[in-house]
């Protein structure tokens, strides 16, 4: 294109000189920049369509993919390695079942732990499964026995064990049942039911803290429903919990992770109710409570973006849903925008545009070099997303202290 733009040039200025020669290469630039901006920070990808799956960092930095969703009935088995060096993928052993909705974490023995999620027919998956990367083979192991048709989250803990919980959903307030919690022991592949949250309704965000307690957060502001929700800490040496500060603004469907510094940001939501409440929160370990931090450039409302924690300190939020117009009569936009926060200086900071509309909490894994890979998400609205993955994946290209 380049080249082109080159020819149009030469022949400009033979046609009517210096000044359209000027206006040309003012044309050019912008052509160029408009052209970068899309591309300078994502690279593409190609392999085949991915949603609902997870993506699992090894400890050899390949990453673990597994999952797919089809459509309709549909759910593969199948997983996947990537090679961040080759960028290439190649075929491992499948799951013992279809699964979609899951989640997987990585042990500290090497081995990936999955669980949960929906199979084929839209039936509750009751199994777990560890894959083994030295032989590639997936082993279904005893869980308890229940469906967890969104188990999530799936906190590794320091001592090894695996912290999940199980939301019920809407009708949370109406059910008997209290097994929402689990902890998985890897040295003998066993579940244990543990107390369950404080609250009706378990909060669907977990994060390990530096003192090793698990902060859990609710994203359940805003709703027209009520559901006794708590943000709050579990000690996994005591198996208590206890209440911790309320976030101000609604982040339902927002994204939670602990910063470089110890302290946790809530970022984006479904819908901003007042100009002010459209960015970022910090919660604070030392004191329990959140302080607003910055809004998204243009107080913008974005939900179902997902966030990684980059080498340099700095957030990296890609995709989700922006909320375009009032609450009443306002609709979302799915968008390819991306983000930097710079919690140091409390400052969100505009990127170049990914290639694919990713809406849904893409899946971020951070490589060992740095970098980001991209899976998933959807770029389209209403039940027909689960079938229109982005056709590929891409990677950020992380660029160290800038």
């Amino acid at each position: 294109m380049k080249g082109k733009m080159k020819e149009k040039i030469e022949k400009l200025v033979n046609r009517h000189g210096v000044k359209k020669l000027f206006l040309a290469a003012v044309i050019l630039s912008l052509v160029l920049f408009c052209i970068d901006r899309v591309t300078r920070d994502f690279v593409l990808l190609n392999i085949t369509p991915k949603s609902s799956h997870t993506a699992t960092l090894l400890q050899d930095g390949k990453v673990l993919i597994t999952g797919r969703y089809l459509g309709g009935n549909e759910v593969e088995a199948t997983a996947e390695i990537f090679d961040p060096k080759t960028r290439k993928f190649t075929k491992t052993g499948d799951m013992t079942i279809p699964r979609m909705y899951h989640w997987a974490v990585l042990l500290q023995d090497g081995r990936v732990l999955v669980s949960g999620g929906t199979t084929s027919g839209w039936t509750a998956a009751k199994t777990a499964e560890i894959y083994d990367p030295s032989t590639g083979v997936f082993t279904q192991i005893k869980s308890s026995g229940q469906g967890w048709p969104t188990a999530y989250p799936m906190i590794l803990l320091n001592d090894g064990r695996v912290l999940m919980y199980r939301r019920l959903g809407l009708n949370v307030l109406e059910r008997k049942d209290k097994k929402v919690a689990q902890l998985f022991d890897p040295k003998t592949n066993t579940f244990s039911d543990i107390r369950p949250c404080l609250g009706k309704i378990c909060p669907n965000r977990a994060v390990l803290m530096d003192d090793g307690n698990v902060f859990l957060s609710c994203d359940t502001a805003y709703y027209n429903f009520r559901v006794s929700c708590v943000n709050q800490i579990f000690n996994p040496s005591t198996g208590r919990y206890t209440p911790t500060g309320k976030t101000k603004y609604g982040h339902r469907y927002g994204a939670v992770l602990k910063l470089a510094n110890g302290e946790i940001g809530v970022f984006g939501g479904d819908m901003c109710v007042t100009e002010n409440d459209c960015g970022v929160e910090i919660y604070s370990p030392s004191t329990g409570e959140f302080r607003k931090g910055a809004n998204f450039p243009g107080n913008k409302s974005i939900s179902s973006q997902s966030a990684v924690l980059l080498d340099n300190g700095k957030v990296l939020l890609v995709g989700g849903e922006e909320f375009i117009g009032d609450i009443e009569t306002g609709h979302y936009l799915i968008n390819t925008r991306a983000y930097l926060y710079d919690p140091v200086k409390d400052r969100f900071k505009r990127i170049s545009r990914m290639h694919y509309k990713r809406g849904d909490r893409p899946i971020l894994t951070k490589l060992k070099n740095g970098d980001v890979l991209i899976v998933g998400g959807n770029n389209s609205l209403g039940m027909e997303i689960f079938a229109d993955p982005p056709t590929k994946l891409e990677l950020y290209k992380y660029k160290g202290g800038k």
